[in-house]
C-alpha cells in the first residue's frame, strides 16, 4: 500500500532504538513491545519522547523506510504496533489481521492542500481541468471531498495518478496539469513556481488521522508498556507546547532537517489533547465515523472487496487512564 508521506523520505533518517534487553543477573530475557515507524512529521512525539528520555527499555521502536515495510512485518508478527493512517490500518485489518487503535498522534489541518494554476481562483472551475493526485486512500479522500464541495462529477475532470515529490513538480514545470492534491514540501514549491492554494485540509476537519495500532491478541501482555507509550507522547506533546523552541531543535537535529522545514511541517498538523484523544475515540467518536466513510471510499476504489466489513477495534482505555493519573 502506498503511502502519502514518500516525500520526507529524502529528509527523514529515524535511527532504531533500543534492543531486547535482559536484567542486570543476564538470565531473564523480556520481550520488548515492537513499535515499526517511519518517516512522517506526525509521529515525531514518539522521537522527541526518546530524546527525552520518556521511553522505557520494554519500548522499542523500530525504523522503516516506509509504511509498507512496517505493514509487512506487522503482518508477519514481528511487529506488535505501528505508526499508520487510518485508512492504512482498515486495509491491515481487511486481510484478517485484528488491530486496535489506542493513539491518534494527529490530523491533518492543512497539511494535505489543492493547488491550482491561475486563473483558477474557485472549485467549479475545476470542470474540464487536469487535475493530478497521488492515488492512495489519503489521496483519494481529497479528491473525493473536493469533488463534493464544488459539486462536480469525478467524469468532469481528467483526473491522472501523481506521486506527491517530484513526479508532481516534474508535470506542474511542464504544463501537464491544472491542479494538483499534495503536501508540503511539494506545496511550498509549486506556489513558488505560480501555484496557488485553493484549499487545504482545514476544509474537511477531523478526517484525516494518523493512528498507533496495535495487534489485538498482544493489548493484555503489552498493556502497560502500551500506556507508557501513550504517557510519553502526551508528555512529549506538553514538552512541545510549552517549550516549542527545545523541541523542534531537538527534532530538526535529530532528523538532520532545516528548522523552518520542521516548523512548516508541524503548522499543517493538529496534535489532539489527552482529552480530545479520548472522545475522538470514543465509541460514538470522530475516528469512529470517519472509519465508516473510508470503508466504502475503498470499495469504491477496490482496495477492500464489496463484501469486506472491516471494523476497527477503537480503544480509549490508554489515554482515560493517562487523565486521570
Amino acid at each position: 500500500m502506498q503511502s502519502r508521506r514518500q516525500w520526507l523520505l529524502q529528509q527523514f533518517s529515524i535511527a532504531s532504538l533500543s534492543a531486547v534487553g535482559v536484567n542486570l543477573h543476564g538470565c531473564t530475557v523480556f520481550s520488548p513491545l515492537r513499535i515499526g515507524t517511519h518517516p512522517w512529521i506526525g509521529y515525531e512525539t514518539l522521537n522527541l519522547a526518546q530524546t527525552l528520555h520518556l521511553l522505557d527499555k520494554d519500548i522499542q521502536l523500530l525504523a522503516h523506510q516506509n509504511a509498507s515495510q512496517s505493514i509487512a512485518k506487522l503482518k508477519s508478527g514481528d511487529l506488535d504496533a505501528a505508526t499508520l493512517t487510518l485508512d492504512e490500518a482498515i486495509q491491515i485489518q481487511a486481510e484478517g489481521i485484528h488491530l486496535s487503535v489506542v493513539l491518534i498522534f494527529d490530523i491533518s489541518a492543512g497539511a494535505d492542500q489543492l493547488i491550482v494554476r491561475p486563473p483558477i481562483t474557485h472549485l467549479a472551475e475545476l470542470a474540464g481541468k487536469t487535475l493530478g493526485y497521488e492515488a492512495s486512500a489519503v489521496g483519494a479522500l481529497m479528491l473525493h471531498k473536493i469533488l463534493a464541495l464544488a459539486q462536480l462529477p469525478a467524469s468532469a475532470l481528467k483526473l491522472v495518478n501523481l506521486p506527491v515529490g517530484e513526479p508532481q513538480r516534474i508535470a506542474w514545470q511542464k504544463g501537464q496539469v491544472d491542479a494538483l492534491v499534495t503536501y508540503e514540501p511539494t506545496a511550498s514549491h509549486l506556489m513558488a513556481a505560480g501555484g496557488h492554494r485553493l484549499l487545504d485540509s482545514r476544509a474537511f476537519p477531523e478526517t484525516i488521522f494518523d493512528v498507533l495500532v496495535v495487534r489485538s491478541e498482544r493489548l493484555s501482555s503489552y498493556h502497560q508498556a502500551v500506556l507508557k507509550v501513550v504517557r510519553a507522547h502526551y508528555r512529549a506533546l506538553e514538552h512541545l507546547k510549552t517549550n516549542p523552541g527545545d523541541a523542534i531543535h531537538r527534532i530538526a537535529a535529530q532528523q538532520k532537517v532545516d528548522l523552518r522545514s520542521t516548523e512548516n511541517a508541524l503548522k499543517g498538523l493538529r496534535f489532539p489533547s489527552a482529552a480530545v484523544g479520548c472522545q475522538l475515540l470514543s465509541e460514538q467518536g470522530r475516528l469512529a465515523q470517519i472509519s465508516v466513510e473510508l470503508i466504502e471510499l475503498l470499495k469504491e476504489q477496490k482496495r477492500l472487496p464489496k463484501s469486506a466489513e472491516p471494523t476497527i477495534d477503537i480503544d480509549s482505555t490508554f489515554c482515560r487512564r493517562y487523565l486521570h493519573e
